[in-house]
Formats: structure tokens, C-alpha cells, sequence
């Protein structure tokens, strides 16, 4: 099974922000919103770019309509959603 086969789970996103974006897992709270847990506006751009490199599909900002004030919860279905609906990046995408 490669990366993007593998379904992306709101388990997966909250490890991602931990790793990614040093967020405690104690913060991680699902009635908090993004900014809540110490995120910024560039920060919302590294998602985009780690959801990337995590699954191996391409994950558009228009697919991706959370913002800072979009609670834990909601953001791991959109985000969820958005993965399992994007198109894998072949090799011929990551050389272009």
C-alpha cells in the first residue's frame, strides 16, 4: 500500500500538528480553534505543504476552506475530506 493509499484520519492530522507545528498534544482539543492552539496564518500554508509530503496528493488551498477560527473537529473532517478527494502527485508532478 503506498502513502496515498493510505487513508489520511483525524489521528493522523493531530500527530501532523504535533510534528509539524510543535503543538502539545494537551492542546489538542477538539472545541478549540486553530488559533487557540497557536497557529497563524503562515501556519495554515505549512498544512497545505505538509498534507503534500505526508500523502502524496496534491491538496489545494480551494479544497482546503479552514481558517483560524475553524475548531480542531472541523478542521480534521475538511481537511480529511479534502485528502481523500485529491489527486496523487505523480513523478512527473514533483519534477515539474
Amino acid at each position: 500500500m503506498t502513502t496515498s493509499e493510505i487513508p489520511f484520519t483525524e489521528d493522523c492530522l493531530m500527530q501532523m500538528l504535533v510534528e509539524e507545528f510543535d503543538i502539545s498534544p494537551d492542546r489538542l482539543r477538539p472545541d478549540d480553534t486553530l488559533a487557540e492552539m497557536g497557529l497563524d496564518s503562515l501556519d495554515l500554508l505549512g498544512i497545505l505543504v505538509a498534507l503534500d509530503a505526508r500523502t502524496g496528493k496534491e491538496v489545494s488551498g480551494e479544497e482546503l476552506p479552514i481558517t483560524l477560527r475553524t475548531s480542531l473537529a472541523e478542521a480534521a473532517r475538511i481537511v480529511c475530506r479534502a485528502v481523500a478527494k485529491a489527486r496523487s502527485i505523480g513523478w512527473a508532478d514533483a519534477v515539474e
